[in-house]
């Protein structure tokens, strides 16, 4: 930054709350992100942050460690022309996107194997209603998964509740549970 290196950076904005007023709801994270604008980054409570630690891992990483690297040794910056920086960072953040969304879905796929195998288990939940209909969904935090049940009339939003299996179709990537007890 004190050398004004034109760079990759990492941003991040800070939490906000997520209900229907704003106010009320959990606290939301947003996603961090690939900007050429350096900005701060919430999650590391940081006012900049770039990464160049693995360079196998993301391109942009090894773009600064090319871009310190050079300006250290020979005062020049490598990659001077900021649109160029932009469309790799563009690239990039979609890139990763990808790659997070398929690494999710290969996680939650290996869960419903999971519950698949244990389907005479019953499992802890945090019920999600969805307004006041039957059908809403139970957040089993220990697997990080939300599965579809319907839910008695007695249970509000956010109880603990207790579930078991009843059925996984695991090619449309649905669970439905059941409340026991």
């Amino acid at each position: 930054r004190d050398h004004r290196l034109p760079g990759i950076y990492r941003v991040q904005p800070p939490p906000r709350r997520g209900g229907e007023s704003g106010e009320d709801g959990p606290e939301l994270r947003m996603a961090a992100r690939f900007a050429t604008r350096g900005g701060g980054h919430a999650g590391l409570a940081c006012d900049r942050y770039i990464q160049t630690t693995s360079p196998i891992r993301r391109f942009p990483d090894l773009v600064m460690q090319r871009q310190i690297a050079l300006h250290a040794a020979e005062g020049r910056v490598a990659f001077p022309e900021r649109r160029v920086l932009e469309d790799w960072a563009e690239r990039a953040d979609a890139r990763l996107a990808t790659h997070e969304e398929v690494t999710r879905r290969i996680a939650n796929d290996w869960k419903r194997r999971y519950l698949q195998q244990n389907r005479t288990r019953t499992f802890a939940g945090v019920a999600r209603r969805q307004r006041d209909e039957e059908h809403g969904y139970v957040w089993l935090e220990p697997l990080h998964l939300q599965v579809q049940c319907v839910l008695p009339t007695a249970v509000r939003d956010g109880a603990a509740v207790r579930v078991r299996v009843e059925s996984i179709q695991r090619d449309q990537q649905i669970v439905w549970v059941a409340c026991v007890e």
